[in-house]
């Protein structure tokens, strides 16, 4: 009978902490939402900021949209580890003393 007051016990005191736990848990997904909500709106005014100053058309004319909108480096290797290049040539093909 003992082990069984011992489990219950144990099993009430899990229940009383997770219910005073339970509110922090809850403000803080809360404010999680609330912060990704603002950064969205910071996002959508910052980019009709750009469009109204027509920052969009001079990318486009200087070239450095393609830049920007270039696909991003994969994660992994290093560049100069991945291209096939023996340890003594340089980037641009060239044997190195």
């Amino acid at each position: 009978m003992n082990q069984i007051n011992v489990v219950l016990e144990s099993l009430k005191t899990f229940w009383i902490e997770f219910g005073d736990f339970l509110p922090q848990l809850t403000a803080a997904f809360l404010l999680l939402i609330v912060g990704w909500l603002i950064a969205k709106l910071i996002r959508k005014a910052f980019v009709r900021v750009l469009r109204l100053l027509r920052l969009d058309v001079a990318a486009e004319k200087f070239g450095i949209e393609n830049f920007l909108l270039r696909e991003r480096p994969k994660l992994g290797a290093p560049h100069h580890f991945s291209t096939g290049r023996r340890s003594s040539e340089s980037h641009f093909g060239h044997r190195m003393a």
